[in-house]
């Protein structure tokens, strides 16, 4: 707030050209009384010495590992053997850096996720709403406490806090750009600073879940929900929704419900998605982590696709076009190359995306989200009908009767899941031992598919002579395992 007086003023008149600012208005009434810390609100380097001392007693661990920077025009530089860079950046710094870099695009990440509930929350329900996160909680917003230095009790207060951890994380930001830092350690600090940022931006977007969207209260008796597959009742149709972002899928769960059928559409998650739909709508499930998207598209049981942000297969409009399911984007953070229909009439988009003019939409109303979404897997049940028998026992034995077991797929396999042993157990009938190797080895990447086999090496490997083999259908195999797991399931 600020007014001038000005000579003229009543009875200020003999005071001349005085301007008075008054900034934030306290509620003595109000305010937090417990005894602020040294640091509230810290700048960038406020918190460096104490971040050398832990540096010095916990030694940090760099992954990935790499020897080069291409970073700048005058790169990429090997960096290897104490070598300098072109800018005299040396390996140390050079990694300390991109682990700085890489903190800054998770704390960004989720500080985005939080603007864009606090964005909806302000346009919906003002900057006066009052927070409640529950009376079981006995300390409410620890980490905004400890480090913005304020008890937030409107989204006004949240409003602020994000204004801080933004400021700061672009500070962090500039700090990476080439000519900038040239010792490892101040770099760390700054890891520190936006893993310190990342918690407060977290904390936010969970308060607003929980006073905005009436999450759970600090429940400590919170109802289980159904994970995998087989919870998947596949007669209804399924939405299908993948990423960090809640909002499109709680419109969804908020328009199934004010149409009155819930029960009978199936809305199921992978990834954060998954976990916060379940938290607002107990009828929805979980299929599993972002490990499980390929094996989830493939499986066919979706009817459509809904994508947020973060946590999502780069290529999954091109898997679920191959199987024609209607993809609906709705983040501008994963926009996936698709037309913006954000101002068109839900029945426009419906047709087009039923009658495949369009692979897929970008949409970024969640309410829209929320209808479109519904109506096209209503419609897409529909003309699809009951899914036929994906794979026979005998074409099943065939596929997996062509593996020679030349091991290409596990050293394709970046993180080395026991391809052969997951397609033997399928020879040997063992069902459950090949949902097994799936589950705790995650789901398979593809990249196994793409080396089967690989010529450069099968000379070498194939002791079968093989030579005019044929790629095993390995996701085929994935939708075996999971057509006999929901129907289990359903038994």
């Amino acid at each position: 707030m600020s007014f001038e007086l000005k000579k003229g003023d009543s009875f200020f008149d003999e005071l001349k050209n005085i301007s008075i600012r008054i900034g934030e208005i306290i509620d003595e009434e109000k305010e937090w009384k417990e005894e602020k810390g040294p640091t509230p609100q810290p700048h960038i380097l406020d918190l460096r010495n104490w971040d050398r001392r832990l540096m010095e007693r916990y030694e940090p661990f760099y992954a990935p590992m790499q020897d080069f920077c291409n970073l700048c025009t005058m790169g990429p530089c090997n960096l290897s053997g104490n070598r300098e860079g072109a800018c005299g950046i040396d390996l140390k710094t050079q990694k300390a850096r991109l682990v700085t870099i890489a903190c800054l695009m998770g704390a960004s990440s989720h500080e985005s996720h939080a603007r864009h509930l606090l964005e909806y929350a302000l346009e919906n329900f003002g900057p006066e709403f009052k927070l409640d996160i529950g009376g079981e909680v006995n300390v409410e917003a620890p980490n905004i406490r400890t480090v913005y230095g304020i008890k937030p009790e409107t989204l006004s207060d949240l409003e602020r806090v994000l204004n801080y951890v933004e400021q700061g994380l672009v500070r962090v930001l500039h700090t990476t750009h080439t000519g900038q830092e040239e010792y490892f350690g101040d770099y760390e600090s700054k890891a520190l600073e936006v893993g310190m940022l990342d918690h407060v931006a977290m904390e936010v977007a969970d308060i607003i879940q929980i006073s905005v969207f009436n999450y759970p209260k600090g429940d400590p008796d919170a109802p289980l929900v159904d994970i995998g597959f087989g919870t998947l009742e596949s007669k209804k149709p399924l939405i299908l929704v993948v990423g960090h972002n809640i909002l499109p899928a709680r419109n969804i769960s908020d328009y199934v419900m004010e149409k009155g059928i819930d029960d009978e559409i199936e809305i199921a998650g992978l990834c954060c998605t998954a976990i916060d739909t379940t938290r607002y709508n107990p009828k929805a499930k979980v299929c599993g982590t972002l490990s499980y998207e390929l094996r989830a598209i493939r499986s066919t049981y979706p009817h459509v696709m809904v994508t947020d942000e973060q946590c999502i297969r780069a290529d999954t409009l091109d898997e679920c076009q191959k199987l024609g399911i209607p993809v609906i984007a709705s983040s501008e953070a994963a926009a996936r190359g698709l037309v913006d229909r954000t101002y068109d009439e839900p029945d426009k988009i419906i047709s087009d995306l039923i009658n495949g003019n369009v692979k897929g939409v970008l949409i970024r109303d969640p309410d829209k989200v929320g209808e479109v979404a519904v109506r096209v897997a209503q419609k897409m049940a529909a003309r699809r009908g009951d899914l036929p028998i994906f794979m026979t026992e005998e074409e099943m034995k065939s596929e997996v009767e062509k593996c020679t077991t030349c091991k290409n797929c596990i050293l394709g396999c970046p993180v080395g899941i026991d391809i052969p042993g997951f397609i033997g157990s399928i020879l040997e009938g063992n069902m459950e031992k090949a949902s097994k190797i799936l589950k705790e080895d995650n789901s398979l990447p593809a990249i196994c598919g793409r080396v089967c086999p690989q010529e450069s090496q099968c000379e070498m490997t194939c002791t079968l002579n093989a030579h005019d083999c044929e790629p095993v259908a390995i996701g085929r195999l994935e939708r075996f395992v999971a057509d006999w797991e929901l129907e289990r399931g359903a038994k």
